[in-house]
């Protein structure tokens, strides 16, 4: 790891300075943490998503067996989901979120913690409240994007986050290394290298 206000660089996969490139690499590890709740009619999931996105708002809306989709955004030109704009009856809830309330906002959409699978990748200033909320109620699997950019100090908060509350967590060194997922109880089965966060 890099000094105190270095990156949290693990591995040796390198970070693509293409944007487009690496705006949807949480996907992957997603998908791993849907496929670990096996989802099905009778047992459905919900997905919530803290900054909506290019790669994960469309890839929520093509899972099967979704009760709904919750997505919490601070930056009102981001709130506009082109799956619903396409008539999608995926059930679907956007809320603004605001720096002043985050905290209260956070907790919406989430009424089954254990068959729920959430992503962080909103703005900064939003991200260790969004995390410790999620946290606190259960959430089963976090993702949180762009890890890798993360300074010690910031790692250090999410890691006593993560003990604090029950959580196993792990970054992804090889095909994902923005990604750090973190899970409550078992880890889901996943591929590719990843270290202890």
């Amino acid at each position: 790891m890099a000094g105190e206000n270095g990156p949290n660089r693990r591995g040796s996969a390198r970070r693509s300075t293409d944007r487009n490139t690496r705006y949807a690499t949480h996907v992957p590890v997603l998908r791993e943490c849907v496929s670990a709740l096996n989802a099905s009619e009778e047992r459905p999931i919900h997905v919530v998503e803290h900054g909506m996105g290019l790669g994960s708002t469309p890839f929520f809306h093509s899972l099967r067996h979704v009760k709904g989709i919750t997505s919490f955004e601070r930056e009102l030109e981001w709130m506009w989901c082109a799956d619903c704009a396409s008539g999608s009856k995926q059930d679907h809830t956007m809320i603004l979120l605001k720096d002043d309330n985050a905290v209260e906002q956070a907790k919406q959409g989430i009424s089954d913690p254990q068959r729920t699978v959430a992503l962080v990748d909103g703005f900064a200033s939003q991200r260790v409240k969004v995390l410790e909320v999620w946290m606190q109620l259960g959430v089963e699997f976090i993702v949180e994007h762009d890890a890798d950019v993360l300074k010690l100090g910031e790692v250090k908060v999410r890691r006593r986050l993560a003990q604090a509350n029950g959580y196993v967590a792990l970054q992804y060194t090889d095909r994902d290394p923005e990604s750090v997922l973190f899970a409550r109880g078992v880890m889901p089965p996943v591929t590719g290298s990843y270290q202890t966060f």
